[in-house]
């Protein structure tokens, strides 16, 4: 009964004591950064310091992988019974998640879109219900958003305005899209519907990134050639004197 107890709990106190240490270190790791480092005072700090967020956060995944893994071999010992939508966190489902979050990131960074709109349909993939894939991206991009606002916070480079009007506008579309996917899901009982929602906005942001690539392209001579070159300019000492 204290598995089943434990399974019943949405937001475990051991996820948040990884997640919100992960969360001040990667606010630490930009400041520290941006105000104390940079290539031409201490270079060997600052290159050893750009690095740090592979030893850390893998170090944060391999505790949430082993703290999983210990959790299903209790449950399969105590013979724990799986609902066939539930994912058994086995090690070879385990190292499907590194996979998927390094996918998600190279493509997120190679195509300058969100992380959340890829790492759903992998979700997905790996065996998700469509509910719980979404469900699982959107907590996760609330603590990466949370990150990126307390930096630029702390840069001095927030303007509230544009912070009302997208929370108040995104609070308000993002309840209305669940009220309605929910009546919708319980009309009908297909959780597909979620995956071609999922699919249909994917595609659209697809689409609305390529016309507007193009206009780029078409309205400037340069843009041609400069839209694959690699910008190093932070890399040069002149970019640190400016700043």
């Amino acid at each position: 009964q204290q598995l089943y107890d434990e399974a019943s709990i949405q937001f475990p106190a051991w996820a948040y004591m990884i997640v919100i240490p992960m969360l001040i270190y990667t606010i630490i790791y930009a400041v520290v950064k941006k105000e104390w480092l940079n290539p031409c005072i201490g270079a060997e700090g600052f290159w050893l310091w750009q690095f740090t967020p592979v030893p850390i956060l893998g170090c944060c995944m391999y505790l949430i992988g082993v703290r999983l893994y210990k959790q299903h071999e209790a449950r399969a010992a105590a013979g724990y019974a799986y609902l066939e939508t539930d994912i058994q966190f086995t090690k070879e489902q385990l190292g499907k998640f590194p996979v998927t979050a390094v996918n998600a990131g190279l493509a997120a960074g190679l195509l300058g879109i969100g992380g959340g709109m890829v790492i759903g349909p992998l979700f997905i993939e790996i065996g998700m219900q469509p509910q719980v894939g979404t469900s699982s991206c959107a907590y996760m991009i609330l603590w990466t958003a949370m990150s990126g606002v307390i930096q630029y916070y702390l840069a001095g480079k927030l303007g509230w305005q544009f912070v009302l009007f997208f929370a108040s506008f995104g609070f308000i579309s993002g309840q209305l899209g669940q009220k309605g996917v929910n009546k919708i899901l319980k009309r009908t009982g297909r959780p597909s519907i979620v995956v071609l929602l999922l699919g249909g906005i994917i595609g659209l942001a697809c689409c609305v990134m390529t016309i507007s690539t193009a206009i780029n392209i078409g309205s400037s001579s340069d843009s041609a050639s400069e839209m694959f070159k690699l910008d190093l300019t932070w890399s040069k000492c002149s970019y640190w004197e400016s700043q």
